[in-house]
């Protein structure tokens, strides 16, 4: 478990398939609404703060049970998988598509840019480890959104069997 390179990723999606099956079970099928955009960059600010705030007690560089950046990425990592299984169950797919594509774009596009300058700062310029891991998680649920609805977009025009992709990517 200590030494597992590159397939670190796919023992936690293992790990986080059992943890769902003996959890929630193939009757778990919460009623939860598609948050707004608004709520989806909110949680992804949350996510930087939990990583900032982990960065200052827990080393950010640090593989726990072969996952590297554990203290830094985990928290997202679990968030997205879980996330995702609500976005199947409750088809938020259907409403995340009907949302306006510009504005997930634009925000993915601006908070990529922010993403590269205060990174380089942080990380570069007045070094801060514990800000850097918290500002390296801040694209990650725009860029997701907007590989989501581009991805539903051409897989809806190419052929509709093939719109489940866009939930693998969510």
């Amino acid at each position: 478990l200590t030494d597992v390179n590159v397939v670190w990723f796919l023992q936690q999606l293992i790990l986080f398939n059992i943890i769902y099956a003996f959890a929630c079970g193939v009757e778990w099928a919460p009623k939860i609404k598609c948050p707004s955009l608004l709520s989806f960059y909110g949680i992804g600010l949350a996510l930087c703060v939990v990583a900032v705030i982990l960065g200052f007690f827990l080393p950010i560089d640090d593989t726990v049970l072969g996952v590297p950046f554990f203290w830094k990425m985990y928290p997202s990592y679990v968030l997205f998988f879980f996330g995702g299984a609500l976005a199947q169950v409750n088809n938020w797919m259907d409403e995340i598509k009907n949302k306006n594509r510009f504005i997930i774009y634009g925000v993915a596009v601006v908070s990529t840019i922010a993403f590269g300058f205060t990174y380089v700062y942080a990380t570069y310029v007045y070094p801060i480890p514990c800000l850097s891991a918290g500002i390296a998680i801040l694209p990650a649920i725009p860029v997701s959104l907007a590989i989501t609805v581009f991805l539903d977009r051409k897989s809806t025009r190419l052929n509709s069997s093939h719109a489940n992709i866009s939930y693998a990517v969510f």
